[in-house]
């Protein structure tokens, strides 16, 4: 049996001797010997394995394996310590815990002397990019502390900023991307935690980090990590040192789970001001963490000394919020609007926020209807937020289920074989959708005035829809009690509008959508029917949700081995939607993927309406913690030769026991039904007698 004991420090090898195995695609075990003890290295792919070799041999006296060192070989010939996946950058090339080094493979689009590797220092809190060819890479990194003493600003001491430094030979070239230098500071460029970092993983790449450093940068920075273990080691060790400007109470705090208040809000203001005081708005009995307003038609005239529209609205919600919130994100198409606030003390928790918005007016071009969203990521869950305004009309029905497939296939966030419905943890969509009651206006008015609201909630063209799962397959919504909030007379009588006679409707909806397993609480929906200056009412809604333990280091211990296996695997009315008797023909293919595997895993099967898939690859996440995999989802992408069928997921939460468990996964495309991929899941941590009996794991010596 393997005998684990973890301490701190460096081997020192004499006289080694090394075997190497092949274990699997993404698996080698190294098999150190000197003297008188022996070790396993596990290293993640053939890059990995050639790094560990050059380092034994380069390095043999001071090798320094990471932040775990098992302990020594024992007397007894039979247990064999294992040094684990830790590998992730070597030769190490120093002997202080407190600075790392994370080499890039490649930079995309890259010039000459694009950053090769970083180097973090936790103990100055600072990222110094080193630059140049593997030649003198190896002596700028040994210059590295030399130089970084010389170059620490006094000011950075003093603000716990993070900063990133760059070598002598390229100062020119920074004095040309930064507008300024701090003075007397030579080739150091200075970040505050609030507006450093934010960075994009990309799902299908799982050695991909797209990067800016400054919340200034209009473009990403492409880097190519040597490993998926690399890259989420990178991000850990960034994100620690931002939160490690936070104080004591509040990083113990990010160990927890926390459950926040996502505060949601749609109004269509019909082109007019809307009331200086929007406090009746905003919830005195509710600690709300994140605010979203979504508003249409908001092309008035701003107030004296307002500037803009766009400030005037802007100025409006902020006297409202108070100084605990700021503005996260803004977003506009025309007229429609979408803003998020956030509370200040969440800032150093977000990262990866994007942006996208899609027309869907007159040619499919024009902004006045159409969709913008929003999306972030608070510690590792991700948030979407799309504010729409679809077609009007009673008759348009067709057209409106059309802007809706429209806005999903034109909001590209993330990886893109994913729409936007599909990639989120917490997805919120709201705005004016504009489907009506289908009733005589006179018979609509009567059954509104009377509080008759299951009465014309039958004739709701949503729920019709939403019944049907024509628009909005998955999407939930909460229970309506209250009256239509179109259309009024914009007056203080809070009469239904006579104007064109259109029937009182619920034209502004919020509704919302989970990965599986992702827990939400709605605690409100409400209308707010004080609000006169529009031919809308607004509604807001509240929801609570949990964000679970932020992820450190020691959760990304790698020295364990693990496996996701789906032992039965099959398909129900696969592509029921697209397939003619051409395409049933075509074999489909599942891929599989998330932000912890790596990419490539993929089965296959001739194609039929209920295809049973045999041959299914395991996948060897690069991350092995139970608490971080129970927070992860595996995707599917469902293929036929000539396009894509659909994607769906699957939770690990409760998969990480001691058998498979059963699932159903909906595989839809474009927000549609494709049919449904069912069966069972397990993640698996293999006992040593797993290994033997598989052949995968011998001690050097048996025979």
């Amino acid at each position: 049996m393997f005998e684990f004991a973890t301490k701190e420090g460096f081997i020192y090898l004499e006289d080694c001797s090394i075997t190497v195995r092949n274990v699997h695609k993404f698996h080698f075990e190294i098999h150190v010997r000197d003297k008188n003890r022996r070790y396993l290295i596990q290293a993640l792919d053939k890059k990995d394995m050639y790094d560990w070799i050059e380092a034994i041999f380069l390095h043999r006296d001071q090798i320094y394996f990471a932040r775990h060192i098992l302990s020594e070989f024992s007397k007894n010939e039979n247990n064999l310590p294992e040094l684990g996946l830790n590998s992730f950058n070597l030769p190490k090339l120093f002997q202080d815990d407190d600075i790392i080094s994370f080499e890039v493979e490649r930079v995309y689009k890259a010039k000459k002397n694009a950053p090769r590797c970083f180097i973090v220092d936790r103990k100055k809190k600072t990222v110094s990019i080193i630059k140049g060819d593997l030649k003198t890479r190896t002596k700028n990194v040994k210059s590295y502390s030399k130089k970084q003493a010389k170059v620490q600003n006094k000011k950075n001491k003093k603000t716990n900023s993070l900063s990133v430094t760059v070598p002598k030979e390229n100062e020119k070239e920074i004095q040309k991307e930064s507008q300024s230098v701090e003075q007397g500071v030579k080739y150091h460029k200075v970040y505050t935690s609030s507006s450093l970092f934010t960075y994009q993983r990309t799902v299908g790449e799982g050695n991909k980090l797209r990067i800016k450093w400054e919340s200034t940068d209009l473009d990403f920075n492409t880097y190519y990590f040597t490993s998926g273990v690399v890259r989420e080691r990178f991000i850990n060790e960034i994100e620690d040192l931002k939160t490690s400007t936070l104080g004591k109470r509040a990083t113990l705090a990010l160990l927890k789970p926390q459950k926040l208040k996502v505060f949601t809000f749609t109004w269509n203001l019909g082109d007019a001001p809307p009331p200086e005081n929007f406090d009746d708005v905003i919830p005195k009995d509710h600690k709300i963490d994140l605010f979203a307003f979504a508003v249409q038609e908001s092309d008035y005239q701003q107030r004296e000394l307002m500037g803009s529209t766009e400030n005037d609205w802007l100025i409006t919600i902020s006297k409202a919020l108070g100084t605990d919130y700021i503005l996260l994100c803004k977003n506009n198409l025309l007229s429609i609007r979408l803003n998020v606030f956030v509370r200040e003390s969440l800032l150093s928790q977000i990262h990866t926020i994007d942006t996208q918005t899609e027309a869907t007016g007159l040619g499919h071009v024009i902004g006045n209807k159409g969709g913008v969203g929003i999306s972030f990521y608070i510690r590792d869950i991700g948030f979407c937020f799309v504010g729409c305004h679809l077609a009007a009309r009673t008759e348009r029905l067709l057209i409106r289920a059309e802007n809706y497939r429209e806005i999903i296939s034109g909001l590209h966030f993330g990886v893109s074989e994913l729409d936007v419905t599909q990639q989120f943890h917490y997805l919120f969509w709201f705005g004016d959708l504009n489907y009506r009651v289908e009733l005589p206006y006179d018979l609509g008015v009567k059954l509104a005035k009377k509080n008759k609201i299951q009465n014309l909630l039958m004739h709701d063209q949503l729920n019709k829809e939403l019944k049907a799962g024509r628009v909005f397959e998955g999407f939930k919504e909460g229970e309506i009690n209250w009256k239509p909030t179109y259309r009024y007379d914009r007056d203080n009588s809070g009469e239904f509008s006579k104007t064109k006679f259109r029937t009182p409707s619920f034209c502004d909806r919020i509704l919302w959508k989970c990965l599986p397993e992702v827990k939400i609480m709605q605690l409100a929906y409400k209308p707010h029917f004080d609000f006169n200056t529009s031919d809308h009412k607004p509604v807001t809604s509240i929801f609570q949700i949990e964000i679970p333990p932020w992820k450190s280091l020691d959760i990304l211990d790698t020295r364990s081995f693990c496996v996701i296996e789906f032992p039965v695997l099959k398909g129900s009315n696969i592509g029921n939607k697209t397939n003619s008797s051409d395409q049933s023909a075509l074999p489909i293919s599942i891929e599989f993927f998330g932000n912890m595997i790596e990419p490539g895993s993929k089965t296959e099967i001739k194609s039929q309406n209920e295809p049973i898939f045999k041959e299914i690859p395991k996948l060897y996440p690069f991350v092995t913690s139970k608490i971080l995999l129970k927070q992860q989802h595996v995707f599917f992408l469902v293929k036929n030769k000539t396009s894509l069928i659909g994607a769906g997921s699957v939770a690990l939460k409760h998969a990480c026991k001691n058998k498979p468990i059963y699932f159903e996964s909906t595989i839809r495309k474009k927000g549609l039904y494709m049919g449904k991929l069912f069966g069972e899941v397990h993640v698996r941590w293999p006992t040593l007698e797993w290994f033997e009996k598989k052949n995968l794991l011998k001690n050097p010596k048996k025979k």
